[in-house]
């Protein structure tokens, strides 16, 4: 049977937040978790969801590796922002002051 596209989407954009969420958690170490999205485009062919979801999720991924890619090449700070805060006179500073968090 089809699934109903409400269901679809609904699962295709639990899944993709729920594996970059896991892969952000896991990007300075060796096993990243964004080739499960394959399983993603997979799963959302069998149950004969929308083309155009398929596409999306496809579309996502390679933003995703396109940006987090470029940030570990790069380090412009997009992942430094969570170590990052404003005190009362709107200056930044980091609270984690090493090369690679978390620091003793």
């Amino acid at each position: 049977g089809q699934v109903s596209q409400r269901s679809a989407v609904g699962l295709a954009v639990m899944w993709c937040v729920a594996l970059t969420l896991q892969d952000l958690i896991r990007l300075r170490e060796l096993t990243r978790m964004w080739p499960l999205f394959i399983i993603v485009v997979d799963l959302l062919l069998a149950v004969r969801a929308a083309h155009w979801l398929s596409f999306a999720v496809v579309a996502y991924v390679c933003g995703y590796l396109i940006v987090t890619e470029a940030e570990l090449r790069l380090r412009f700070g997009l992942l430094d922002l969570p170590f990052l805060k404003y005190d009362s006179g709107k200056t930044l500073h980091k609270l984690v002051d090493c090369a690679d968090p978390p620091c003793a």
